[in-house]
């Protein structure tokens, strides 16, 4: 069997290029659980039976936790000398890649002439790069405090916050007025295309992400039907689009609360799998061992 399947439009090519193996392979699999139509085609095209396909969704919705505020976050949000009261907006940038950092660095000295106390959070996807990024930020001009120091800053002098430290990235989320998603802005390869939207938008925030998410497309589709997501092609198109939310923050809320419930109700995928795996080892005759 196949679970969570998915057949990027890359992918589907170089198959092609091997049809004849292609087929075989796919006949060798009783079933195939896809995530969506698209990927469901694009397996028939390859030889797949379409009385073998199952559309199932993706385990990815399954995973994040829906609700309003994490755990901790009011006790990291006064570590590092965030207001409470919601008079800072705080944008926060997650899983960012190589690239990206320099990008936000440029919309953030611009977005400060209009709003002078929004504060950013950067945290890389890779902790290899904590140095690197704090460097970046350093070089640029701007007052620096790193989450692995726990210092609490000065009022108002340290307006970047560097989240160097690992498992609290959906605290940092849980703070935040408006949530970048990174690895999604610069092309960093197939392998490297989108990182995980879905957790924000689990805690309704307003999401914005880079054209390139292939790695997220059942999700990005999803969210994008239902207009609860930004999706911006370039620097100019993330600067405007918070330049717009940051004015107008009942329309970044309406959002992030359409996103919270495009997760829940798309929850749910891991039930189905598990109800296709059950029945292939019935028809194999594994059913009594199994129950």
């Amino acid at each position: 069997m196949l679970l969570n399947g998915r057949m990027t439009e890359p992918a589907a090519k170089r198959y092609g290029r091997v049809k004849l193996i292609s087929r075989t392979m796919m006949h060798r699999l009783a079933t195939i659980c896809v995530q969506d139509e698209i990927y469901a085609q694009r397996f028939v095209d390859l030889g797949a039976a379409k009385d073998r396909i199952r559309i199932t969704g993706t385990m990815k919705f399954d995973t994040a936790q829906v609700s309003d505020r994490v755990k901790g976050d009011e006790e990291l949000a006064r570590e590092l000398g965030l207001s409470n009261a919601g008079s800072e907006k705080l944008l926060v940038c997650g899983s960012t890649g190589p690239g990206e950092e320099a990008i936000v660095l440029d919309v953030f000295r611009e977005l400060l002439k209009q709003f002078p106390t929004l504060r950013l959070a950067i945290i890389p996807r890779h902790p290899q790069r904590f140095d690197e990024v704090a460097q970046q930020i350093q070089i640029a001009g701007f007052e620096l405090l790193r989450r692995s120091t726990k210092q609490l800053p000065q009022p108002n002098t340290s307006p970047i916050i560097l989240g160097d430290t690992m498992g609290e990235l959906r605290k940092f989320y849980s703070l935040g007025t408006i949530v970048f998603s990174g690895r999604s802005l610069v092309d960093l390869g197939p392998r490297q295309h989108g990182s995980d939207m879905i957790e924000p938008a689990a805690l309704a925030k307003p999401v914005i992400v880079g054209p390139y998410t292939n790695n997220f497309a059942e999700a990005v589709n999803r969210l994008k039907a239902a207009n609860a997501i930004a999706i911006v092609d370039d620097q100019a198109g993330l600067q405007r689009t918070l330049q717009q939310w940051l004015t107008d923050d009942h329309v970044a809320k309406e959002l992030g609360q359409r996103a919270q419930q495009v997760v829940r109700d798309n929850q749910g995928a891991t039930r189905k799998h598990v109800d296709v795996i059950l029945a292939q080892l019935a028809a194999c005759g594994f059913a009594d061992q199994h129950s």
